[in-house]
């Protein structure tokens, strides 16, 4: 079962225009935090949704998320 970057990453890879063409609103501390957990793989699944409607609108989120997975 593919963990919840992979999924995020396929959705990126599949709907890149439409993320690119969102906001790139200020990330508020909070939300950066839940952004680090998701990234960590620790992000309660009470607050997936929210985060992930913040992907979709929000592509200063995106940048953020992706800069929180480390390279492989």
């Amino acid at each position: 079962m593919p963990n919840d970057i992979t999924i995020i990453d396929e959705f990126l890879l599949t709907f890149a225009a439409e993320v690119g063409g969102r906001s790139t609103e200020t990330l508020s501390p909070e939300l950066e935090g839940q952004l680090q957990k998701l990234g960590a793989g620790k992000l309660p699944e009470t607050e997936r949704p929210e985060v992930c409607r913040q992907l979709l609108t929000n592509e200063s989120a995106v940048s953020f998320l992706l800069a929180q997975v480390p390279a492989n």
